[in-house]
């Protein structure tokens, strides 16, 4: 169970409600995931937004290596949320349940393209030494673009902070008919 209560536009800073309604009138009122609690300040909601919208959207990521890097920081920062959350449309995208495994359990690898080795290599240096390896760097260079690796390194961001707000707070893991996913820890 979450540690915040439901979010209302009671909660909001009086000089932010004007942006709450703007917001929640074009964006809705969430009960999952990190926009039902940003909400409660929606000056740092729209700022998340707009990033998010371009990291998932423009950037030079594509769709399959958005869905992994969900998957390397909800392990690596043991989100169980976010995994719940991210597992089945990853699967969808075309990952396998035996690099979800590898995944969950830090074992071998399964073959995987360099671009998709990339995004774990990168995730797991940044996350347990942080710090990326010149090698490590060199191949997410070689990917995605000097301009992709900038995204890359910020969508990782991103999600680290929302990992962050999402373990702080216990946000609820969503189960409306969905498929269990083996746990994260």
């Amino acid at each position: 169970m979450s540690r915040l209560s439901p979010a209302s536009r009671d909660q909001v800073p009086e000089d932010q409600r004007s942006l709450f309604d703007e917001l929640t009138k074009k964006h809705g009122l969430s009960k999952y995931a990190t926009a039902s609690i940003l909400v409660r300040v929606p000056r740092i909601w729209a700022i998340d937004r707009e990033l998010g919208d371009y990291l998932i959207r423009d950037s030079a990521l594509s769709q399959d290596v958005i869905h992994l890097i969900f998957l390397v920081v909800s392990q690596e920062l043991d989100c169980q949320f976010m995994w719940d959350w991210h597992a089945e449309p990853a699967i969808k995208a075309g990952f396998s349940s035996e690099l979800l495994e590898a995944l969950l359990n830090d074992t071998d690898l399964p073959k995987l393209s360099d671009k998709h080795l990339a995004v774990i290599y990168y995730g797991r240096e940044i996350y347990r030494n942080h710090f990326v390896s010149y090698g490590t760097f060199s191949m997410a260079k070689e990917q995605f673009g000097e301009a992709g690796v900038v995204d890359l390194g910020m969508l990782f961001g991103r999600l680290h902070m929302h990992s962050l707000l999402l373990n702080g707070t216990d946000a609820e893991i969503r189960s409306e008919g969905k498929k269990p996913v083996p746990p994260v820890y």
